[in-house]
């Protein structure tokens, strides 16, 4: 919920602060600018590599959109890991002997 909240904010202020200004929302919408940059970067995506990475790079993409095994709680311990590690290290240029 707070992710929802937190990009109706972001998005609010954005255009918000964009029409305050004097701008025109229908400015930033484009559909020929979105072709051209998608066009783009797909056909230099296909230029730059060879077809086994090109295969690879299309069977992965199913899993692009999966729900993450990751969860919050990992996350919090793995935080919480690197807090306590970095409790440990002495400071920089200190000597320990």
């Amino acid at each position: 919920m707070l992710v929802i909240l937190g990009y109706l904010v972001v998005l609010g202020t954005v255009f918000g602060g964009y029409m305050i200004v004097g701008g025109h929302l229908g400015a930033l919408y484009q559909p020929a600018e979105f072709l051209i940059i998608g066009g783009a970067g797909v056909g230099a995506f296909i230029v730059g590599n060879n077809g086994k990475a090109i295969k690879s790079t299309l069977r992965a993409l199913p899993k692009l959109m999966r729900r993450s095994k990751y969860n919050k709680e990992l996350y919090m311990d793995s935080d919480g890991i690197a807090v306590s590690a970095d409790g440990q290290i002495p400071p920089a240029g200190h000597v320990v002997t």
